[in-house]
């Protein structure tokens, strides 16, 4: 197929074709297809055929114009001015107001994608850090319900060793010493006080870390509706004035 060169005209076209489409915000695996739906509304419109290649190549040279804020020429971009034109300054200023509600409904779409990306990957993040934290503590848990036996086994031993020396020397062992039950019973009491604390803090660190993820799912909803709010309000506005000026 022939380059084609598009005029003022089937640009303004192009672009309420691209606002009324909105490629940029297709669903994963649907983008072609919407470029495919802003090609076919295009040609309608224009009676010519047009492709979603030649559609997006022509995006790509309004966007460069728009940035280099350059006015298009019939030499320098292949424009063919329209026969209809009155004038040739509101033609392309037209289009360039038309692009810069496209881009902006574009790079809008763009900082909702990448917030929500980063709110989701800090949560990600968040959730590591807890599970890393419940290992730690059960590790924690573990060791101080394997030490009491450890400490009764010495204790033991010690205690034999003691029963032994006792035996042979009675007159010179001291008489005030804890028995082995005792010792035990201290032990698992203070154990059962640890593990104790420990589940508190756990229960604290968990409704804290619940409560701040509630809170960033309902700022990030708040946020979510208010973009998409005044993405809403700003195509409106668009589609209003670009059907404001097919009937004049």
């Amino acid at each position: 197929m022939d380059i084609m060169r598009f005029t003022p005209d089937q640009d303004r076209e192009l672009m309420r074709e691209l606002l009324l489409h909105k490629p940029f915000a297709a669903a994963y695996g649907e983008t072609m297809k919407t470029w495919n739906a802003v090609a076919a509304g295009l040609s309608k419109a224009i009676g010519i055929t047009v492709n979603a290649k030649q559609v997006r190549d022509r995006v790509v040279v309004l966007k460069t114009n728009l940035r280099t804020s350059v006015q298009t020429t019939a030499f320098g971009s292949g424009i063919e001015e329209s026969v209809d034109a009155t004038n040739e300054q509101d033609h392309y200023s037209e289009i360039a107001d038309l692009t810069h509600e496209y881009v902006k409904l574009e790079e809008a779409h763009i900082s909702m994608k990448r917030t929500r990306t980063a709110k989701k990957k800090k949560q990600q993040e968040t959730l590591e850090q807890h599970a890393a934290q419940i290992v730690s503590e059960s590790e924690t848990r573990r060791w101080l319900r394997e030490e009491p036996d450890d400490a009764y086994s010495s204790s033991s031993d010690s205690t034999t060793y003691s029963m032994a020396s006792t035996a042979s020397t009675p007159r010179h062992s001291p008489a005030k010493r804890k028995n082995a039950f005792t010792e035990e019973a201290e032990r698992q009491a203070k154990l059962a006080r640890t593990e104790l604390f420990m589940r508190r803090e756990q229960f604290e660190r968990q409704l804290q870390l619940t409560q701040g993820q509630h809170a960033a799912q309902l700022d990030f909803a708040r946020e979510q509706a208010d973009a998409n709010r005044e993405l809403i309000l700003e195509c409106v506005k668009v589609v209003g004035r670009a059907l404001a000026d097919r009937k004049r």
